[in-house]
């Protein structure tokens, strides 16, 4: 349905009060995008906030209705409408948001929502209905649940890298994600959505394999990556989308760029510069300067992995060409310049670096490695058969090469 460009403007500015946000054309609506993830829809001049099995009942308590792209009977999406009170109340539409922003990320919400009675008016549905909403919601058969970190020790036999077998190292219904190695190697830094959606930084001991909690604060923490001098570690926050600096304890914390946000992800190449992946349309590789809190945009519709190139100053991110192809690019930051490495594995984003200078990427259940010495290209390290290895996404290698963390997707029960 047409989407007038008076009322995008106006639910646009509202969001962005409390959360930076990218409007995008799509089927002839508007898609509303925050932190990359749809959040939600405008269609016919009616905002839809994406909903799942944790904030459904707070629309359906006020009487809204879910989104029906083709009319009355047809099969609802994960989303519903929100309360024109909500967009006036900068307060409230941040509750709103950040709880719909938890249900883009969490998988349950792809579950579609039952049909609709054709017969059922605006306000009018019935408790079987509102039941059925729930049900098709929160049921954990069509759907699946979150992620999980998992250990694996990694070791070489002269050009042979072996890959032990893995230990799920949090081992929860739920979202662990985004593993980050401390430098001494003990331990893993990793974001996690506990019970009642709250994100924050956990610290997991390998040798204890005990988790304790690292930051406990009222907002979301992703992206833990420990300092170049090793006294703290930055994050993400989400209501921000700062880059903001925490004492390896966990206090202290201080914004690092004031003026640059929407940041997506990051990574350190030296003490003072760090590349940025900015949110937009598209999304924007960017150098910055912590001396003079600027920054210098280098590409454009780049990747989510971000990393250090082992054993010299060098970034690499991954750049998708016109052509659809994507490209581990390696960055020298004194000079600007960028050459590509390897093109990435069909249907891969994510990478890690080896301190050997290989790079590992995992495609389902299978592990790969490029390094710059060999010509053949991507060659199979490991094939793992545990169903919750199915589905292989982040990774992360431990500064002298002895453990491999892998995020899995959790299998359908």
């Amino acid at each position: 349905m047409a989407v007038s460009a008076g009322y995008r403007e106006y639910v646009c500015d509202r969001i962005a009060e409390v959360k930076p946000v990218v409007a995008s054309t799509m089927f002839g609506g508007v898609g509303l995008y925050v932190e990359g993830w749809l959040v939600a829809l405008i269609d016919d001049d009616t905002l839809y906030f994406k909903v799942d099995c944790d904030n459904v009942r707070d629309y359906i308590k006020a009487g809204m209705e879910p989104f029906q792209p083709f009319g009355e009977g047809s099969k609802p999406m994960h989303y519903f409408e929100l309360p024109a009170d909500v967009l006036e109340n900068p307060f409230e539409m941040e509750i709103w948001l950040r709880k719909s922003l938890q249900a883009a990320r969490d998988r349950r919400a792809r579950t579609r929502l039952r049909p609709a009675s054709r017969n059922q008016g605006r306000r009018g549905r019935s408790p079987a209905i509102l039941l059925a909403i729930l049900a098709g919601i929160s049921s954990p058969v069509a759907g699946q649940g979150g992620t999980d970190i998992f250990m694996a020790p990694l070791s070489r036999a002269g050009e042979r890298l072996i890959v032990g077998t893995p230990t799920n190292a949090t081992a929860r219904p739920g979202y662990d994600n985004q593993p980050a190695f401390t430098p001494d190697g003990a331990a893993i830094l990793f974001s996690s959505a506990r019970p009642g959606g709250q994100t924050d930084i956990l610290r997991y001991n390998l040798a204890s394999r005990r988790t304790e909690p690292v930051t406990r604060t009222p907002e979301n923490e992703y992206s833990p990556t420990v300092t170049p001098d090793g006294t703290g570690f930055t994050v993400i926050r989400d209501t921000s989308q700062f880059l903001t600096r925490f004492s390896l304890d966990g206090s202290s914390p201080r914004i690092v760029f004031e003026r640059i946000r929407p940041v997506g992800y990051h990574a350190w190449l030296d003490a003072n510069t760090a590349v940025l992946f900015v949110l937009g349309a598209p999304a924007t590789l960017q150098m910055a300067d912590t001396r003079t809190g600027d920054a210098v945009t280098l590409a454009w519709d780049i990747g989510r992995s971000l990393h250090k190139v082992p054993g010299k100053i060098a970034g690499s991110f991954a750049q998708r060409m016109p052509d659809g192809a994507v490209y581990i690019m390696e960055l020298d930051p004194a000079t600007r310049a960028m050459r590509p490495l390897v093109r990435a594995l069909e249907g891969s984003q994510d990478y890690a670096w080896t301190p050997w200078g290989g790079i590992l990427m995992a495609r389902g259940n299978v592990l790969y490695e490029w390094h710059p010495s060999r010509s053949a290209g991507w060659q199979q390290v490991a094939r793992f058969e545990d169903p919750a290895l199915a589905r292989i996404s982040r990774l992360a290698v431990s500064p002298v090469g002895d453990w491999v963390a892998l995020v899995a997707d959790e299998p359908a029960p």
